[in-house]
Formats: structure tokens, sequence, C-alpha cells
């Protein structure tokens, strides 16, 4: 039990939101939260994308102009989604910091 005290002690020393208001955490958690959506929905989007540009590569036949086009647009929509998926795990890091601080 001291062990687990001791781990959340440090935590909250290393949280970033410890000293705001209440009030502010709990309106930063509904930005946070709000943003979370949104980036689960982008993900959604691109896995869908990338689905879809699977399929017209295959429809592209042998027109290498086009599939190299395709190629393109799904390497940019990797990054995308790469970063999507990073941004992701950053604001549910920082969710956990503010629920953290407000139970505090």
């Amino acid at each position: 039990m001291v062990v687990k005290e001791q781990s959340q002690a440090i935590a909250l020393k290393d949280n970033p939101y410890t000293n705001w208001s209440k009030e502010l955490i709990v309106k930063h958690i509904g930005t946070v939260e709000e943003l979370i959506e949104i980036l689960n929905n982008n993900i959604k989007k691109y896995e869908k994308s990338l689905t879809d540009i699977d399929r017209k590569i295959g429809a592209a036949g042998d027109d290498q102009r086009l599939i190299e086009r395709i190629e393109k647009s799904a390497t940019k929509t990797k990054k995308e989604l790469q970063e999507s998926k990073d941004s992701l795990l950053e604001h549910k890091k920082e969710l956990e910091q503010l629920k953290a601080a407000l139970a505090t």
C-alpha cells in the first residue's frame, strides 16, 4: 500500500495540472475528451480511405501514372493516420493526468 501511495505521489509531482483549479481542470477535461473523439473519427476515416485506396489500385489495372498518384495519396494518408494515432495517445495521457489532478 505504501508503494502505491509513493508512486501516486511521484506521478502527481510530475503532473502539470496539480496546481490548476478544479473548475479549470473540469473544463479542460471536456476539451480533451472532444479532441479524443475527433481523433478517433479521423483515424476511422483514414483507415477507411486506405481500404478504398487498395481497391482503387486494383481497379487501376496497368495505368502506372494512376497507380503512382494513388500510392502517393496512400503515403500521405498513412502519415496522417500515424500522426492522429500519436496525437490520440498524447491526449489520452493528458486526460489521465487531468483526472488524477482532479482526484486530489
